[in-house]
Order: structure tokens, then sequence, then C-alpha cells
């Protein structure tokens, strides 16, 4: 919808077997997945609104509707592209592709895509400033990691996400190639390919290497490379009107020039000699300037003598103020690719108020950005480094070879701004003092013994400074410093920062050495972001923290971190602090008062913490408190529901706790109290009062003989989690849209009530290990029907997934499909797409396995169980042969296959031929891939459900349906 009102875009909307006014009114499936994005959303509410109005919008454009009554869908496809070619435009007008057309005519000619048990090859000779493809081998691959990675991505993308390789030398990856795809046919584009030693190990022997049909599209400048290709391409540059058409399109925004810029174009088109990338820079450079500007822009590129491509590029950048140029170049030389975000940063630290700069790049068609990345053109960087080469030499620095050559080789290095460089050859260190000699370094970005001793000095100007596995044990002097990051460093101690007030960002995460903070930390005024986990040997920060402008702090798992700091009343501005598994930290200090901004607070895993103070209570905007896991806490403040914003709590309540005080907290959604000990006379008799809870986790609880009435009256909770409560006999009444319901490891657990009734939300009920639920007959009788319920009144008629996992060893009898093991064959009947709901499963496994949903991958075809089971399933499939297990019961709806977005063209009800009369194998194992011992199975039809009230539950069961080949499926939590 975006594109439909920023770009006017068509937008033609097809409900594929859905209602239009479900789509329009999130009913049915819609209002579930909606509901589950709410969940996974919940911080992000503005987006997950935005989709919902998306999709209303959508319905009131005009579209098609395609259902069992709408004459076919082959009718429809014609009718979309018969709207399509007669309202759309071409496609390369629309995306500037112009003369696009001949060129991919002369390629496809070459291709021979007839000769299909011919594997063949085809290069394209590149001349600077075509567009041709996306990836990049020459920037991708030039080191020895980057030839890895680029084999690594290679098999992915043809053999699947879903396969994971590690490809440590290029040899490996080579033959792994070879092997992997010796018998397949694919299309493999290698764009600007530099050298022989990128093919020998991407595409040596393309006959040998490939299987029959392939096709390898090779693009470079050099032509020597392309010497055993079967056919060569040199694309001609563009014809005059062609040209025209495209410095129009960025010169005037229309396909021709007006009158009075006729022959000023003419003239600026001759100096591009039609090549694309610099139409369209020297297009953008004139936009909007008069016509005396041109003439004068003109008469500069007249007086270069060469290279006149290059001169109508750096025309633009001439055009540049100081700042933009100097971002220009950094980014060609170290930062394309990278996230805007964070070289936006870098930049900033520089104070070359990158935000703008950045814009005016993207204006003048010397950057892009796509998919929050910045992208530049070869020419562009190649332009880049030229006027770095020439204007301002080794000022920037970026390949170790370089670096080493230049320092040998010249006394003068206070030319040098920059150096990144993220891959050195071993023993190949500079001196200590080599920065002695670099007075103007602005940035420092390289990694382990980029120098042979431990520096000796930093330069003033040095704004930004990365060093990770730094193998030294101190810092010299860090005085001009904005962003300072040494990861799995070897530092013993943080020296004097006083000299360093602009410090903005701070990491030293992963110092396993590090022991001594200088007091002087505490003080960095400017510091916005500061990060020390997994620092293990720490024991104490600065006494004090008094820095204003800090909005992070993160310090997980400091295990010998003894106490926190003491805060300032300045420090207004930290809104997230994390101190997860830090041991031995007994006490927060009452100072965290002064925090009036802190909105997350996770204090998890502290096992020494005894006591939180009374000045929590004050942190008036706390959303979010997390003390979970805490043995040693002891005392809690008496205030402790003053916090009125608070959404979320994680805390084991101490034994000394009044629970009266939880209602109090009139904002909570979620409740975590797992762990404490409250039997039923001291539970909270008017917890309803929290009229927002959603969430409540108490397990562990040993003191609670069944569950409190003030449960039941919640008005909104949905996901009650009372596992492991030894104690807990009867479950009574539930709240009455109670949607996920965990009781499982209640030995004592002998009454739930029935379940299927009243609550029509209720979705998924887990119950495992409370053996004590079934002693009886009666018991296993009243789950079986209470399950059969569930199914057949309510899910099934919905469209709904079910889970429900019970204490118990036999498939309930209304199965009419069971088999010992983990795979069972369901018979489809006749014409089954179009009488089926859905599909109810059973299987039954040893207690010590399934605690979760299990997983369950389903074909369709004219297989028998037996063909479908593993080699090893005999062995694992011999009957139940156990007292206690843990039996569970899915249903999976049909229209969970028909809403799947990429699904195969022939995964269509009515194209199903070829499995009308088969059969659907299920095969099921949990989480760890434990089979199950028992399974059962059985088609559930239209006309065994019962119309009944839809119900949409919030927290919908999150299974998602893979395709793992035409007719093979999985089904997964």
């Amino acid at each position: 919808m975006e594109c439909h009102d920023q770009m006017v875009q068509t937008v033609l909307p097809v409900f594929y077997h859905v209602d239009p006014s479900n789509v329009r009114k999130q009913k049915r499936s819609f209002a579930s997945a909606f509901l589950e994005h709410e969940v996974k959303f919940k911080g992000e509410m503005d987006k997950v609104n935005n989709w919902k109005k998306a999709l209303t919008r959508v319905t009131n454009l005009s579209g098609h509707h395609i259902s069992a009554d709408s004459g076919g869908e082959a009718a429809i496809i014609n009718k979309i592209i018969e709207e399509v070619f007669v309202d759309t435009p071409a496609l390369g007008r629309e995306n500037n592709l112009i003369g696009i057309e001949v060129h991919m005519d002369e390629l496809y000619c070459k291709l021979n895509l007839e000769a299909t048990e011919e594997v063949r090859t085809i290069g394209i000779l590149g001349i600077y400033g075509r567009d041709r493809f996306v990836k990049d081998v020459r920037e991708n691959s030039s080191s020895v990691k980057g030839i890895c990675d680029m084999q690594e991505n290679i098999l992915r993308d043809v053999l699947g996400r879903n396969h994971s390789f590690t490809i440590k030398d290029p040899e490996t990856g080579a033959y792994m190639i070879r092997e992997r795809f010796c018998t397949k046919k694919i299309l493999l584009v290698l764009d600007d390919v530099g050298d022989f030693e990128q093919l020998e190990f991407l595409s040596e022997s393309p006959t040998e290497w490939f299987g029959p049909g392939s096709r390898i599209v090779i693009t470079t400048r050099n032509e020597q490379l392309l010497s055993d290709a079967n056919d060569n391409y040199k694309p001609s540059l563009l014809r005059m009107e062609q040209a025209v058409e495209l410095f129009s399109r960025h010169a005037f925004r229309k396909n021709k020039p007006p009158e009075g810029y006729i022959h000023l174009s003419n003239r600026a088109i001759r100096y591009t000699g039609g090549l694309p990338l610099a139409l369209k820079v020297l297009g953008s450079f004139f936009r909007g300037r008069q016509a005396s500007v041109w003439a004068s822009g003109l008469d500069r590129l007249a007086e270069i003598p060469d290279n006149k491509i290059f001169g109508s590029l750096k025309l633009s950048y001439d055009d540049l103020t100081d700042l933009e140029q100097k971002i220009f170049l950094d980014i060609a030389c170290f930062y394309k690719g990278k996230e805007v975000k964070y070289v936006t940063r870098v930049l900033d630290s520089f104070g070359f108020h990158a935000t703008i700069g950045v814009s005016v790049l993207i204006q003048k068609s010397l950057i892009t950005v796509s998919n929050e990345r910045l992208g530049m053109h070869d020419l562009l960087q190649e332009m880049g480094w030229q006027i770095v080469g020439k204007s301002f030499p080794n000022s920037r620095l970026w390949q170790h070879e370089e670096i080493h050559y230049f320092i040998k080789r010249n006394k003068d290095q206070n030319v040098v701004e920059a150096i990144r460089v993220l891959w050195q050859d071993p023993g190949t260190s500079l001196s200590a003092d080599v920065f002695e000699r670099m007075k103007n370094l602005r940035l420092l970005d390289v990694w382990g013994a980029f120098t042979s001793g431990e520096p000796t000095f930093f330069p003033d100007e040095l704004r930004w400074l990365r060093w990770d596995e730094y193998p030294f044990t101190s810092l010299p002097n860090l005085l001009s410093l904005r962003f300072i990051r040494i990861e799995f460093s070897n530092l013993i101690k943080v020296p004097d920062v006083s000299g360093a007030p602009n410090v903005e960002r701070l990491t030293l995460s992963y110092c396993m050495n590090l022991v001594e903070v200088h007091e002087s930390l505490g003080f960095l005024k400017r510091l916005v972001h500061l990060e020390m986990s997994y620092c293990l040997q720490l024991k104490c920060l600065s006494s004090r923290f008094e820095m204003k402008s800090l909005e992070t702090l993160i310090l997980n798992c400091c295990l010998a971190l003894e106490r926190l700091p003491e805060f300032s009343p300045c420090m207004d501005k930290l809104s997230h602090m994390e101190v997860l598994n830090c041991t031995k930290i007994e006490e927060l200090t009452s100072s965290i008062k002064y925090l009036s901004n802190l909105s997350h607070l996770d204090l998890s895993d502290c096992f020494s913490l005894k006591n939180i103070p009374n000045s929590v209570c004050e942190l008036n905007c706390l959303i979010s408190l997390s003390l979970n896991n805490c043995p040693g806490l002891q005392i809690l403040p008496d205030e402790f529901g003053r916090m009125e914003k608070l959404q979320e709590l994680r805390v084991a309540l101490p034994a000394s706790f009044n629970a009266q005080v939880l209602t109090n907290f009139c904002s909570l959604k979620k409740l975590d109290i797992s762990g404490s000990q409250i039997g039923n006379k001291d539970f909270p008799v008017n917890l309803y009062e929290i009229s927002s809870l959603e969430e409540l986790i108490m397990t562990g609880n040993k003191e609670l003989l069944e569950l409190p009435e003030s449960i039941s009256r919640l008005p909104c909770l949905k996901h009650l989690d009372i596992s492991e409560c030894d104690e807990l006999q009867k479950v009574h009444r539930l709240p009455s849209g109670i949607q996920l319901l965990r009781a499982s490891c209640c030995g004592s657990l002998r009454k739930i009530e029935n379940l299927s009734e009243e609550y029509e939300c209720l979705y998924s009920i887990l119950i495992y290990d409370s053996h004590r639920i079934l002693e009886d007959e009666e018991s296993e009788r009243y789950i079986n029907y209470m399950i059969k319920q569930s199914f057949l009144k309510k899910y099934a008629a919905i469209d709904g997934c079910l889970s429900i996992g019970v204490p118990g060893t036999k498939i309930p009898s209304w199965f009419k499909e069971q088999q010992d093991g983990n795979t069972i064959a369901l018979k489809l009947p006749p014409k089954w797409q179009t009488r089926i709901k859905g599909f109810a499963i059973s299987a039954v496994f040893k207690s010590d396995s399934l605690i979760y949903d299990p997983v369950i991958d389903l074909r369709f075809g004219n297989d028998d169980a037996s063909s479908a089971s593993d080699d090893d399933a005999s062995s694992a499939s011999d009957g139940v042969g156990f007292k206690n297990g843990n039996l569970w019961i899915g249903f999976i709806p049909f229209s969970l296959f028909e809403q799947m977005h990429d699904y195969d063209d022939d995964f269509q009800s009515e194209n199903w031929s070829h499995v009308i009369e088969g059969n659907l194998v299920i095969n099921i194992v949990d989480l760890f891939n434990h089979k199950a011992r028992r399974c059962g199975a059985q088609v559930v039809l239209n006309d065994e459900v019962e119309s009944t009230q839809e119900v949409v539950p919030s927290y919908y069961l999150n299974w998602n349906l893979y395709q793992q080949s035409q007719n093979s499926f999985r089904v997964e939590k």
C-alpha cells in the first residue's frame, strides 16, 4: 500500500479461497495471525496496526475473488493477465532499463537453452559503468575468507537455506561444489570476476562441475578470463536516442530535454560516451540548474584531456561540500555494503553531519541504499579510490600489504586519516610507536596483533577505535575518542579516562582478564552506551556513576562483580539496564531511585542478591522488572506495588512477602512468580483486580493445593502455567477467556474440570507427567471425551489448530487408525479435498520426552507406513511397553495448507489428481528427535463437525507449515 500511495503503483488484490470480509474485518485465521503478531511485536504495536489498516484498505480496491464458484482459476488468471498487459507500462520503462530488450535477446540466443544436454559458459565483457548483476565476485572474494563465504552462499542458494556449510579453505569449497552440483542443472552468475584464482575455486571446469543443461554466466573486465567460455557477449553502449532518454529522466524527470536544453544535453551525453552510470550521475548533477550553469560545467569537462567518463562523474564529486566529499571517500574506501545506521554513527563521530551528507549523495546518484545498507557502483568506488590516490595519497588505508609498504618507506605519515584492516598476514605487525607519526589519524579499525607491542600513543585526532582481540594488557591515552570497542582482549585494567571526555560508546565485553576499572570511568559526561559483559574477573566498577548522558548499561555475566556503583541524580536518561547472571552481587544500591527514566531492569540469575531497596518503588517509568532465579532474595520493598506503569514482573516471592501486594500492580500484563511458595490461604483473594493481566506463570509452587478462585476471575487472562506444583490436587474454575493451560509434572493433580464445554478460546492444554489424574478408568474416559469434544465441537469447526498433552499410554479408541511406532498411513477417501476439515493425530511418548509440541512430517501419495518409516523404526516401534507415558493429541486443519504463501502450484485442491485415491503418511517425533512409541490418526470430515461460534485465540497456536517437496510437509511449533 506504500507503493500505491507514494509511487502511484497499481495494487490488484487476489482473494484466494478466502472471504474478503474476513480480510476486511480481520476475522478467523487473519485475526488469529494478527493476535499472534501482537504477542510477537508487542513493543511495535504501531507496525501491527498499520498492517491491519493496509489489509482493510486492500479490500476496498477492485480485485478478484477465487472460490469454488468463481469459474476456475484459469479464467481468473487470464483476466489478471489481460488487466496487467492493458494497464501496466513496460517494465523496462518503469525501471529505467532503457535499451535492455536488445541485450536480453542477444544473451538469450547465446545461452541456447534448447541444448538441454550441454553445459554452456557465456562471458559478458563488462565496461565501466554498465549495470550488470547484483553480486560482485571481485569485491566479495578479495581474500581467502571471502572466497569461502561465496562458496558457502552458492551451496546454500542452490541446495536450500536449511543446509548449513562451514568452509575453511577454498580447495574444500571447490570440491563440495563439484560433488554436490555435478548432476544438477543450475544457473550460476559470477559478476565482476577479477582473476583466474576466483574462477578456479568457483567454476574451474563447468562441464565436470555442473549437470547437463547448466548455464554459467561470467561478467568481467578482463577478456583473458573468458578464453574458455563457449561464447562471449560485449554489450554495445546506448544509442543516442536511448542515451537522451536516460539522461533526461535524471536531469528533467522527463523522457526528452525541454526547449533551450537540447544542445546542452547533447553536449553532456557526448562526454559520457553513452555509459549508463555516467548519464545518471551527470543528469542528476545538472537537475534543476540554470542553462548558464550547464554551460560552465560542460566547459570544465572540455578541459579534461583524457578520461571523459571519470571527468563526468567527478563533476558531481567536485560539486560536493568538503564534508560531503569526505563522506563519499570514506564510503568508497571502507563502508560499501555496510549498514546505514552504523556508518552514520561512525561519520558523525568525526563531525561530518552524516545524515544530511548521505542524503545528498543519494540525491546525486553517487550512492544507493537497499535493505538499510549502503551501495555504490564499482565505477564510482574506483573513482573514489583514484581521487584518494591522486589528491589525498595514503589518507585512507585498507589493505595490510599497502599499509606495511607505506610505513616502511614513508617518513611523513601525518597524511594518514583512517585505517581499516580486518585481515592481515601473521608476522607482519607494525612497531608499537607507529601511531606517534600519524597525528591526523581519526579512525582505527583493526584486530589482533596489528602492532608488535603495546601501542605507546594514540593521536589526539583519533575518534573511532575498534580493536577486537587486542592482545595487550593496557591502553595508552584516549584523549579525543568517541567510540571504543575492544572485545576479546587481554586488557587487565581500564586506564584513567578523565582525559577522554568525549567518549559516547564504550564496549569492553569478553575481556576475560579485566580486573580493574579506573574511577574516572563513572564521570564520562557524554557516554551514552556502556557494555562490559563477560568480564569474568571484574570485581568492581567505579564507586560512583555520574554519567548524565548514559542510556544503556549492560553488565551481563560478570561473575566476580560484587557491587554496582552509586548512581547520581544527574543520570535521568538511563532507560535500559541489564545485570544478568552477576552471581556475587548481594544488594542493589538505594541510589537506583535517581534513574528516573529507567524502563527495563533485568537482574535475573543474580544468585546472591538478598534484597531490593524501597527506592526501586520510585521508578515511575519502569515497565519491565526481572528478578527471576534469584534464590537469595529475602526482602522485597514494602511499597512494591507502587510502580503503576509496570507491565512485566518476574520474581520468586520471598516467604516473608505479603502476596496481597501484587494486586497493586494495576498495569501488569505478564506476571511470572515461578518458585514462589504461596499457599491457598495466603494467595491474593482479589488478584482479579489486576484486570490487565494476560499471562500468569506460577510454576514450582509446592504449597498450592488447588487453583485459587481469584485466578478464575481474571478477565483478560489467556495464558496460565501451573506446572511442577507438586501438591496441587484440583483445577476447578478457569478464567473464561483462557487459551493456553500448562499443568505438567503436577504429581498430586487428580481432578481437572471439563475444559471443552465452557472455555471457547482454549486451544492448548499440556499436563504431561501428571500421572495421578488418570489413576482410574473414569478419569481416563472423561479426558478422552473432553478431548474429542474439543476437536469436533470447536477447533475443527473454526479451522483452528489444537494441541493437547496429557499423561497416558493409550491412544483414544475413537482414533480409527492406530499403529505401533512413530509412523502411520491414513487412507484418503474419494474427493477428500472438498470433504475434510483436517487431520486428527495422536502419539504416545515415554514420560521423559515430549515436554513441548511434537514435530510432524506429512506426505501425500501412494506410500504406506512401512515405506515411510526410518531405517531403524522397527527397533523403536515395538509397542508401548511402559507404564507411564505422555499422550499428545492434535488437530491440523486442512486450511493450514491452503493458507501457505509459498506452496507449490500443484498444491491446490483442484489439481491433486495424483493423490485423490492415495494415502497421507504421518511421521511423529518430539523436538529432541525421540520417536513416538505408538500413534493414531484419522480424517475429520465436514459432516462430522458441528457448527459453532467463531473463536479466535490471541495466543494462537504457533505452528508453522513448511513444504519439503512437492507432496511432503513439516508441521512444527
